[in-house]
């Protein structure tokens, strides 16, 4: 099977998900534990000196877009101020935190917490309707890349019902 460029000799469908074998004589799950992802040899990889894919999305951004980032930064603290500024990021991780929190409560349990602060719950109700027709197989789900040598880490893999 042909996936991406990518020859896979074999897929194994695991109680959490799928154990990926690359065209390589590796023998790894990306949706177990780094632990567990070894070589047909029995060697273990260190997968902690691999980089994650936030870290390589960071450093290879276009200067467009850090140049823009940058500009929205300093027009944000112009407005608010450093300290408002500072606020405004924090409600932002917290709100975006929250979020993420809530659809994953959804997609494991089937349904919304209970009593979601109503900034998150507009968000929540407004994808309701999309995740009504998935189905989850794995929430925060390691992965690493045998060939590429990445990790990162799934938020969810969801198949429509």
């Amino acid at each position: 099977m042909n996936i991406g460029g990518v020859q896979i000799y074999f897929i194994k469908i695991f109680r959490r998900g799928f154990a990926v074998i690359s065209n390589k004589p590796y023998k790894v799950s990306i949706f177990d534990s780094w632990n567990t992802c070894k070589h047909t040899d029995g060697n273990q990889p260190d997968f902690r000196n691999v980089p994650t894919v936030s870290a390589i999305l960071s450093k290879t951004a276009p200067l467009e877009s850090t140049i823009a980032l940058r500009k929205w930064q300093d027009k944000k603290k112009n407005e608010l101020g450093e300290d408002g500024f500072q606020e405004y990021m924090r409600e932002l991780q917290l709100l975006g935190k929250s979020v993420h929190s809530s659809v994953e409560a959804r997609l494991i349990k089937g349904k919304f917490p209970s009593n979601l602060p109503e900034n998150v719950s507009k968000y929540c109700e407004s994808l309701k309707y999309i995740l009504d027709d998935l189905k989850s197989s794995a929430v925060e789900t390691n992965c690493f890349h045998p060939q590429l040598l990445y990790r990162g880490r799934f938020d969810s893999i969801v198949f429509s019902k």
